[in-house]
Protein backbone atom coordinates (compact mmCIF):
# COMPACT_ATOMS: atom_id res chain seq x y z
CA UNK A 1 0.00 0.00 0.00
CA UNK A 2 1.76 3.04 -0.68
CA UNK A 3 1.87 5.72 2.13
CA UNK A 4 0.90 9.30 2.52
CA UNK A 5 4.72 10.09 2.81
CA UNK A 6 5.27 8.57 -0.95
CA UNK A 7 1.92 10.14 -2.46
CA UNK A 8 3.25 13.51 -1.41
CA UNK A 9 6.67 12.87 -2.59
CA UNK A 10 5.11 12.27 -6.14
CA UNK A 11 3.14 14.93 -5.38
CA UNK A 12 6.16 17.11 -5.77
CA UNK A 13 7.88 15.47 -8.77
CA UNK A 14 4.35 15.89 -10.69
CA UNK A 15 4.81 19.35 -10.03
CA UNK A 16 7.90 19.68 -11.39
CA UNK A 17 6.94 18.03 -14.52
CA UNK A 18 4.01 19.89 -14.91
CA UNK A 19 6.52 22.85 -15.42
CA UNK A 20 8.70 21.33 -17.62
CA UNK A 21 5.96 20.41 -19.75
CA UNK A 22 4.42 23.79 -19.86
CA UNK A 23 8.04 25.33 -20.45
CA UNK A 24 7.96 24.46 -24.16
CA UNK A 25 4.98 26.58 -24.94
CA UNK A 26 6.15 29.48 -22.20
CA UNK A 27 7.73 32.75 -24.18
CA UNK A 28 10.41 32.54 -21.53
CA UNK A 29 12.14 29.20 -19.71
CA UNK A 30 14.38 29.74 -17.00
CA UNK A 31 15.91 27.61 -14.34
CA UNK A 32 18.57 28.51 -11.75
CA UNK A 33 20.03 28.42 -8.28
CA UNK A 34 21.28 30.68 -5.68
CA UNK A 35 21.32 31.70 -2.03
CA UNK A 36 18.92 32.84 0.77
CA UNK A 37 20.53 34.46 3.71
CA UNK A 38 17.81 34.02 6.25
CA UNK A 39 16.38 35.04 9.81
CA UNK A 40 13.87 34.57 11.96
CA UNK A 41 12.39 37.87 13.60
CA UNK A 42 12.27 36.39 17.14
CA UNK A 43 14.66 34.60 19.02
CA UNK A 44 13.14 31.33 20.02
CA UNK A 45 15.94 29.73 21.37
CA UNK A 46 15.62 28.45 24.76
CA UNK A 47 17.13 25.85 27.57
CA UNK A 48 14.74 23.63 26.36
CA UNK A 49 15.42 23.64 22.52
CA UNK A 50 18.20 25.06 20.45
CA UNK A 51 17.11 26.37 17.13
CA UNK A 52 19.06 29.02 14.72
CA UNK A 53 18.05 32.35 14.70
CA UNK A 54 19.59 32.86 10.96
CA UNK A 55 21.50 30.83 8.66
CA UNK A 56 21.81 30.48 4.51
CA UNK A 57 20.11 28.27 2.50
CA UNK A 58 20.36 26.96 -1.08
CA UNK A 59 18.09 27.02 -3.69
CA UNK A 60 16.94 25.50 -7.10
CA UNK A 61 14.60 26.70 -9.54
CA UNK A 62 12.56 26.40 -12.73
CA UNK A 63 10.53 29.21 -13.80
CA UNK A 64 8.20 30.42 -17.09
CA UNK A 65 6.37 33.19 -18.47
CA UNK A 66 3.47 33.15 -20.44
CA UNK A 67 3.66 36.77 -20.62
CA UNK A 68 6.07 39.23 -19.89
CA UNK A 69 4.32 40.63 -16.87
CA UNK A 70 3.38 36.70 -15.31
CA UNK A 71 5.65 34.04 -13.76
CA UNK A 72 5.15 30.91 -12.76
CA UNK A 73 8.09 29.51 -10.21
CA UNK A 74 8.90 26.41 -8.61
CA UNK A 75 11.56 26.31 -6.05
CA UNK A 76 13.05 23.75 -3.88
CA UNK A 77 14.98 25.41 -0.92
CA UNK A 78 17.80 23.39 1.42
CA UNK A 79 18.22 24.43 4.77
CA UNK A 80 21.72 23.04 6.78
CA UNK A 81 20.92 21.78 10.21
CA UNK A 82 19.84 23.58 12.75
CA UNK A 83 16.75 25.53 10.64
CA UNK A 84 13.28 25.09 12.92
CA UNK A 85 15.72 23.24 15.50
CA UNK A 86 16.27 20.41 13.05
CA UNK A 87 18.88 18.06 13.36
CA UNK A 88 19.48 17.31 9.47
CA UNK A 89 18.89 18.92 6.47
CA UNK A 90 15.28 20.26 5.27
CA UNK A 91 13.84 20.49 2.68
CA UNK A 92 11.21 23.13 1.37
CA UNK A 93 9.37 22.73 -2.14
CA UNK A 94 7.62 26.03 -3.32
CA UNK A 95 5.45 27.28 -5.68
CA UNK A 96 4.82 31.28 -6.69
CA UNK A 97 2.81 33.58 -8.58
CA UNK A 98 5.03 36.26 -9.60
CA UNK A 99 4.23 39.34 -11.30
CA UNK A 100 6.30 41.96 -13.25
CA UNK A 101 9.75 41.79 -15.41
CA UNK A 102 12.36 43.65 -14.24
CA UNK A 103 11.11 44.59 -10.91
CA UNK A 104 8.67 41.87 -9.78
CA UNK A 105 6.53 40.84 -6.77
CA UNK A 106 5.06 37.87 -5.89
CA UNK A 107 2.84 35.62 -3.61
CA UNK A 108 3.80 31.90 -2.93
CA UNK A 109 3.20 28.91 -0.99
CA UNK A 110 5.82 25.98 0.21
CA UNK A 111 5.68 23.31 3.03
CA UNK A 112 8.81 21.98 5.28
CA UNK A 113 10.32 18.38 4.92
CA UNK A 114 12.54 16.84 7.38
CA UNK A 115 11.67 13.08 8.53
CA UNK A 116 8.49 14.27 7.99
CA UNK A 117 5.98 16.76 6.32
CA UNK A 118 4.91 19.63 8.53
CA UNK A 119 1.46 19.41 9.21
CA UNK A 120 1.13 23.10 7.57
CA UNK A 121 2.42 25.28 4.51
CA UNK A 122 3.98 28.54 4.83
CA UNK A 123 3.25 31.77 2.96
CA UNK A 124 5.71 33.62 1.36
CA UNK A 125 5.75 37.55 -0.61
CA UNK A 126 8.47 38.35 -2.51
CA UNK A 127 9.83 41.13 -4.27
CA UNK A 128 12.62 41.59 -5.81
CA UNK A 129 14.87 42.88 -9.61
CA UNK A 130 16.08 40.97 -12.21
CA UNK A 131 19.40 42.39 -14.00
CA UNK A 132 20.56 40.62 -17.26
CA UNK A 133 24.16 40.04 -17.35
CA UNK A 134 24.49 38.63 -20.50
CA UNK A 135 22.29 37.47 -23.07
CA UNK A 136 19.97 34.49 -21.58
CA UNK A 137 22.14 34.93 -17.98
CA UNK A 138 19.86 36.85 -15.32
CA UNK A 139 20.71 37.61 -11.44
CA UNK A 140 17.97 37.85 -9.59
CA UNK A 141 18.17 39.69 -6.31
CA UNK A 142 15.38 39.18 -4.25
CA UNK A 143 13.62 39.84 0.14
CA UNK A 144 11.20 37.34 0.80
CA UNK A 145 8.81 37.63 4.09
CA UNK A 146 7.79 33.97 5.16
CA UNK A 147 4.95 33.56 7.58
CA UNK A 148 5.92 30.50 9.12
CA UNK A 149 5.06 28.19 12.27
CA UNK A 150 7.83 25.22 12.54
CA UNK A 151 5.64 22.42 14.01
CA UNK A 152 7.46 19.49 16.81
CA UNK A 153 10.97 19.30 14.70
CA UNK A 154 12.60 16.61 16.18
CA UNK A 155 13.36 18.04 19.75
CA UNK A 156 11.63 21.11 19.78
CA UNK A 157 8.67 20.07 22.57
CA UNK A 158 6.00 22.89 20.76
CA UNK A 159 5.06 24.81 18.25
CA UNK A 160 7.16 27.58 17.26
CA UNK A 161 5.52 30.72 15.24
CA UNK A 162 8.29 32.77 14.05
CA UNK A 163 7.73 34.91 10.49
CA UNK A 164 11.39 34.78 8.40
CA UNK A 165 12.77 37.25 6.55
CA UNK A 166 14.94 36.29 3.49
CA UNK A 167 17.88 38.18 1.33
CA UNK A 168 18.86 36.30 -1.41
CA UNK A 169 20.86 35.81 -5.24
CA UNK A 170 19.71 33.32 -7.60
CA UNK A 171 21.24 33.04 -11.38
CA UNK A 172 19.05 32.11 -14.34
CA UNK A 173 19.80 30.71 -17.44
CA UNK A 174 17.26 31.04 -20.21
CA UNK A 175 16.52 28.62 -22.27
Amino acid sequence: MIKLKQIQLLSIVAVFLAFAGLGVYAEDWTVGGGVHYWRTLKDVSDDDYDIERDGVAYMAAVQFAPTSLLKLEADLEIFPEGFGGSSDTTYAPQGYLIIGSGIFAGLGIGINYHDKWADKPFYVLRAGLNLELLPNILLEVNAQYMFVEWEKIHDVKEDVDTDTITLGAMIRVTL
